[in-house]
C-alpha cells in the first residue's frame, strides 16, 4: 500500500458503533456486544505525527567560505591549499522554530522537521 491513510480510532468506533445494531438503547456503547467494535480496538496503532508545514526566512549574514584547491606548483609537487573567503548573503532559517538550515537541508527543517512547503506569512502595513 503506497499511500496510508491514517484515522483516529475514536472516530472509526464511533462509526462502528453508531451503525451497530448491539448498541445499547440506554446509550450505551456497544463496546462488549459488538465484533466489529472488538475487531477495530485489535488493530495495532499506527506510529505517526502530525505533520509540519512551514518556511524558510531568509536573513542576510557574513559567514567564512572554505574552499580546498589543489594542485602542481612550477616544481611538479603537489599541494593543497585552504581559501577562506568572507562572503555575505541569504541564510535559510527556520520559520517555525529558527533553526539555521544546511544547504542539504532545503526541503524540511532539521531540527522541528517541518515540511517546507508554504509561504511566509505576508507583512501586513500598519498605516493607520
Amino acid at each position: 500500500m503506497p499511500n496510508n491513510e491514517y484515522v483516529l480510532r475514536s472516530d472509526a468506533l464511533k462509526a462502528v458503533c453508531e451503525n451497530c445494531s448491539m448498541h445499547g438503547s440506554d446509550g450505551e456503547p456497544c463496546s462488549s456486544r459488538c465484533e466489529d467494535y472488538a475487531l477495530v480496538q485489535k488493530i495495532p496503532a499506527a506510529d505517526v505525527e502530525p505533520v509540519k508545514h512551514g518556511y524558510w526566512v531568509y536573513k542576510m549574514r557574513e559567514r567564512n567560505k572554505c574552499e580546498f584547491v589543489s594542485g602542481f606548483d612550477h616544481l611538479g609537487d603537489w599541494h593543497t591549499i585552504t581559501v577562506i573567503t568572507h562572503v555575505k548573503g541569504p541564510v535559510p532559517y527556520c520559520g517555525l522554530c529558527g533553526a539555521l538550515a544546511a544547504e542539504s537541508f532545503l526541503d524540511h527543517c532539521p531540527r522541528c522537521g517541518a515540511k517546507m512547503d508554504t509561504e511566509p506569512p505576508k507583512e501586513e502595513d500598519n498605516a493607520d
